[in-house]
């Protein structure tokens, strides 16, 4: 087996990776997010408890977005849940400590595994056996897949964004090449915009625990580190910059309901009702994500869910 016998890892961001160290047989390092979800197979309870660990990467990931994933069908549940599980490991490799050259090796390396798999060859890892298997369902696309390996190196390389275009760009680029492999087509323009949104506020909501960590997803342009040195008025004034962008952004982000294949139309209903009464509550207080996230209550997740699911799918 080469590496120019497989296309994942042989084009697009990856096409530049050391062939020995991508021909390198040895495991991911288990300690890590991508070493622990590309396991290889041992024995049965670690299988189910890695088969239960993907399926509450929704939970995990989307928090209090995570109920529009009980709006789909059981099989795109999964589909939605293996897809998460991986991005959810791509983005907590941006975070963690060893030094930036292992941690790329590591994306290289879980490249190459999904692209061997992907092109047929058998597979040790569970993990990577179902999302082949998905994959065979229904194709999330060899471009979203190394789109979405491209975001995490980025990520890995430059921690922050420095500007806000360059912020906007970069979660653009992981909206997209998200929406294109859950849906397995290329997005529409509306269905972008209304995913990268979406993930914005997501991001924005997730400050206060980033902030305690010493990281943040927001422009030093806008937020300058040292972070540890930020009062409550200058992360508000961030906030808030960000809140201003993305309520209008949020709104328009409607049009997608009527873009995005029927299947996906009461969860996406649900992600901007909820976005939006998100987005509500840090406009009153912005001041307040510099401590806590903000929450929505189960009393109004319920409410909201039992609305989307008897409205017209139309």
């Amino acid at each position: 087996m080469t590496v120019t016998a497989v296309p994942l890892a042989r084009g697009g961001a990856f096409a530049g990776v050391p062939v020995l160290e991508l021909l390198a047989d040895r495991p991911i390092d288990p300690g890590t997010a991508l070493g622990h979800l590309f396991a290889p197979a041992g024995e049965i309870a670690a299988e189910v408890a890695l088969a239960r660990f993907v399926a509450g990467a929704p939970r995990r990931m989307l928090g209090d977005f995570a109920d529009a994933v009980s709006l789909l069908p059981p099989r795109e549940r999964e589909r939605a849940a293996i897809l998460l599980a991986w991005v959810e490991a791509l983005a907590a490799t941006a975070g963690e400590a060893d030094p930036a050259e292992r941690r790329l090796s590591r994306l290289h390396r879980s490249a190459y595994l999904l692209a061997r798999a992907l092109s047929g060859e058998p597979a040790d890892s569970p993990f990577v056996r179902a999302f082949a298997a998905e994959n065979d369902r229904r194709a999330f696309g060899r471009p979203a897949l190394d789109a979405l390996l491209a975001a995490s190196r980025r990520e890995v390389e430059q921690s922050r964004p420095d500007t806000r275009e360059a912020w906007e760009s970069g979660c653009e680029q992981w909206a997209r090449a998200f929406a294109a492999a859950l849906i397995g087509d290329e997005p529409t323009p509306e269905t972008v915009e209304a995913a990268a949104a979406l993930l914005r506020l997501h991001r924005l909501c997730q400050l206060p625990v980033g902030l305690a960590a010493g990281r943040c997803h927001l422009p030093s342009a806008e937020l300058a580190e040292p972070l540890q040195y930020r009062q409550t008025e200058e992360i508000a004034a961030a906030v808030t910059l960000e809140c201003d962008a993305l309520r209008p952004q949020l709104l328009r982000g409607a049009r997608a309901l009527g873009e995005v294949p029927l299947t996906f139309r009461r969860p996406l209903a649900f992600l901007l009702s909820t976005a939006l009464e998100l987005l509500g509550r840090i406009e009153v207080h912005p001041e307040s994500l510099a401590a806590r996230p903000p929450r929505l209550g189960s009393w109004t997740r319920r409410v909201t869910l039992w609305r989307i699911r008897r409205q017209p799918l139309g």
